[in-house]
């Protein structure tokens, strides 16, 4: 036996494939033992039993079963599908040595098993006759945009891209969006952006239910996670579907009244078996499958799978996908950069068991009236079989090139790349399915593919698809077939559009500024403000007149919070002494740091009037311990820095002007270090001392107290 093994383990792979089975078996996984022969490979097992969806779905439609339904039966039916045709398999792995302790994780989406196994047990695997195919799990590929440039605000702007979909004629009828879910299956998203910060699902449920991570090490997802973004595109990508800075009137985005969810699934050794998690978290997000609101009406996707080679066709995304489209969910994709030869769809876009499955989006020139093709774009067919409008692909074209849109910490800027061309679509089924709410994804998307504007070629071709897609003919295609759209209108509707607080609060209290709006019918006369910090709560209530669309600031009384930095949180509530049709746009956060230190007192010591064209001598001061230097800017932020010191003597002034101190403290901090409000050990590492710095500070000079004598090397 010990000399079979030897020989299992070092013949080369030509010799050793004749163990395996492989036709249910990924050439890349063959080709990673031949590579590795004796390591652990990570592996998907996709069962034979998988539910048959196409009956399922005829069955939702003779019965008329609604789109409110359709995510729980199907989740049902693939979890007891899972439950019953697994056990074998899991107790087979059970039994086996020669696979990594705990990586065993069954999925009900696909009905799958993951695991790390060695090549002895990979060739048992392939014999078995539940098992249908066995693919490899590995890190996912972004499909890479072109990052051109930083772009500023455009104030009462539109960007190209949304009114060549036909954006606006939507948003005229009174679509915005309102009530759908985006999720955005990415790189993940920055969750302060202005332009859709107040967006988050998270703020009206949790982050478990709004936003997911997954722990390759645990086979789990992270717990008490919190939204980033690794690189910035997957919030270009969510500023398309869902942007608008409200206070600038900036409209980034098509759906800009939809909510997001996001996840971090497009990252260094992120794989296969993530996407395969967050697709069934995205069907059942709070754990609670009685609820659907939580179930996203759109996923876009921005990544492909670069090992799939031309194995797509029967790889694990093809019942995971049927799953998603039976739930009631439109999947879309970007179709790729790898334009422009021919057959360049990167996997697992082409995908093709029907017209719109996969839905994938080419990019094109919004920027131009005659709308050419991006070079970079990929192009079909497909290599998946069929016949016409199968192999063709993509399905549809959207603006790609030079789209400007978020980007991390408040900033903007313009990308390329086919995905910015697949938000685009997202956007425009979320407001479709604002329109007509009991249509299902793949109807969604068939509107917007059988009623795009032609280009290239006459008819459907490989590099636009159908041609580039346009909400008024969707939506009048979809009046056409006889479904009535709900009314956008309700009386009574306010918005918080934006809060406004100082970065830095003084003496342990915060001084919020809202801006509202109202959104409905009705005159406004009343409504309750809610805002809250670390636990501590206040109510406002205004009154007053507010006509429909009219904005008006509300200046709340002062709220007492703890010293450090704190989630400021604020939400409208009953407005005309009524419950708010929309309640889903009345809540929004803003990260404040609070100080208990006083205010700097700084004043002109000449008095409060100074003559025209002479100069006035500012002084600054601070009732405390400690002595300040004091720097004076002529901007509060970022400003020019004018003097240092106690005084200061401004230059001839011709106009009112404002001018800024900031007061930098020196201090003897001792042992008590995690006293200080402005900086505190959080850990010990090694010889070392870490921190987390809550305002700039320069560290001048460290006293090392030791029980050891001799020579110690200390490295700042």
């Amino acid at each position: 036996m010990r000399i079979y093994l030897f020989f299992l383990i070092f013949i080369p792979i030509a010799g050793f494939s004749q163990h395996f089975n492989q036709s249910v078996i990924s050439n890349i996984v063959l080709k990673k033992i031949e590579q590795s022969p004796q390591d652990y490979q990570p592996i998907l097992i996709l069962l034979e039993n998988q539910v048959n969806l196409s009956k399922l779905v005829n069955d939702f439609d003779k019965q008329e079963v609604s789109i409110n339904q359709r995510p729980k039966l199907v989740a049902q039916q693939l979890k007891n599908n899972a439950a019953n045709t697994q056990k074998n398999l899991l107790d087979f792995l059970a039994s086996q040595s020669d696979i990594l302790p705990h990586s065993v994780r069954s999925f009900w989406i696909a009905n799958l098993v993951f695991v790390k196994a060695k090549p002895a047990v990979i060739a048992q695997l392939s014999h078995r006759e539940d098992i249908a195919w066995i693919a490899l799990s590995t890190p996912l590929k972004i499909e890479a945009a072109t990052v051109e440039t930083t772009a500023p605000p455009s104030p009462n702007g539109i960007e190209p891209g949304l009114a060549v979909v036909g954006a606006p004629f939507m948003w005229n009828l009174g679509y915005t969006g309102y009530g759908q879910l985006a999720f955005c299956h990415d790189t993940g998203v920055d969750p302060y952006h202005p332009t859709y910060e107040g967006k988050y699902r998270g703020l009206f449920s949790n982050d478990q239910a709004a936003w997911f991570e997954f722990d390759t090490l645990t086979m789990t997802a992270v717990p008490n996670a919190k939204p980033f973004d690794e690189n910035g595109h997957g919030t270009h990508v969510n500023g398309t579907m869902l942007g608008i800075d409200r206070r600038e009137n900036d409209t980034i985005g098509l759906a800009f009244n939809a909510q997001w969810m996001a996840a971090a699934t497009i990252s260094n050794g992120i794989g296969t078996v993530d996407q395969v998690a967050a697709f069934e978290w995205s069907l059942d997000p709070d754990g609670n499958p009685d609820t659907v609101d939580d179930v996203p009406d759109v996923i876009n996707n921005s990544w492909y799978d670069p090992t799939l080679e031309e194995e797509d066709c029967m790889s694990i995304y093809v019942p995971l996908l049927n799953a998603m489209e039976a739930a009631g969910i439109a999947v879309v994709f970007s179709a790729g950069n790898e334009g422009p030869e021919t057959m360049t769809i990167t996997q697992p876009h082409n995908i093709n068991v029907n017209l719109v499955n996969s839905f994938t989006v080419g990019a094109l020139n919004g920027n131009t009236s005659s709308l050419p093709i991006a070079n970079f774009s990929s192009r079909g067919p497909s290599h998946c079989g069929g016949e016409g409008s199968l192999l063709i692909k993509p399905e549809v074209s959207a603006p790609g090139v030079s789209v400007r849109s978020a980007r991390p910490n408040g900033t903007y800027g313009n990308l390329s790349g086919t995905s910015m061309a697949a938000p685009h679509a997202s956007g425009c089924i979320l407001l479709l399915k604002e329109a007509f709410p009991e249509l299902t994804g793949k109807e969604l998307k068939e509107a917007l593919y059988f009623s795009c504007i032609d280009l290239g070629p006459t008819g459907e071709d490989n590099t636009f698809g159908m041609g580039v897609i346009n909400l008024e003919n969707a939506y009048n295609y979809l009046l056409d077939l006889g479904h009535i759209p709900v009314s956008p209108y309700r009386n009574n509707d306010v918005l918080l559009i934006d809060i406004q607080a100082d970065a830095v609060s003084c003496e342990l209290s915060v001084s919020p500024d809202i801006l509202v709006e109202n959104a409905g019918t009705d005159t406004l006369f009343s409504f309750q403000i809610h805002y809250e910090i670390a636990g501590i709560a206040q109510d406002y209530i205004w009154e007053g007149i507010l006509p429909p669309t009219a904005r008006t600031s509300v200046n709340l009384p002062d709220i007492s919070a703890p010293d450090g930095q704190q989630l400021l949180q604020v939400e409208l509530m009953n407005p005309n002494n009524t419950a708010d049709e929309r309640p889903l746009n009345n809540k929004m956060v803003r990260l404040v740091r609070v100080t208990n230190r006083p205010l700097i007192a700084a004043e002109a010591i000449t008095g409060v009037s100074v003559c025209e064209n002479s100069n006035a001598l500012l002084q600054a001061s601070f009732d405390e311990n400690t002595n300040p230097v004091f720097h004076w800017y002529d901007m509060p932020i970022g400003g020019n820095l004018l003097a240092t010191g106690d005084f200061y003597v401004t230059d001839d002034l011709s106009t009112d002007k404002t001018f800024y101190a900031s007061a930098i403290f020196s201090e003897k901090l001792g042992s008590n270090i995690s006293g200080n409000d402005d900086f505190f050990p959080i850990e010990e590492v090694g010889a070392g001392l870490e921190f987390d710095a809550l305002s700039p500070f320069t560290l001048k000079s460290v006293l090392v107290n030791t029980t050891e004598s001799g020579l110690h090397q200390i490295a700042l």
